[in-house]
């Protein structure tokens, strides 16, 4: 997972927010789970998904239990 730093809401007033975009990959199973963890963190979440042909580098693959899932919360991210 990466996260970066981005703008969002340009308005005819010039104004934005400041928010934190987060980039992972994950396999098609879990999209349904990441949606929901999504979703708990915040319903209004701008969400892209796109297939994927190829990934080179690493894959480390760990999943959260059901008490760190429950601990997850929009903080962690700031």
């Amino acid at each position: 997972m990466t996260i970066y730093k981005g703008s969002r809401g340009y308005d005819n007033q010039g104004q934005f927010d400041d928010v934190k975009i987060i980039h992972t990959v994950i396999n098609r199973i879990d999209t349904k789970r990441a949606h929901r963890i999504v979703n708990d963190l915040d319903l209004d979440a701008f969400v892209v998904e796109f297939n994927v042909n190829h990934v080179k580098g690493g894959v480390l693959r760990s999943y959260l239990s059901r008490s760190e899932r429950r601990q997850l919360s929009p903080s962690i991210f700031q």
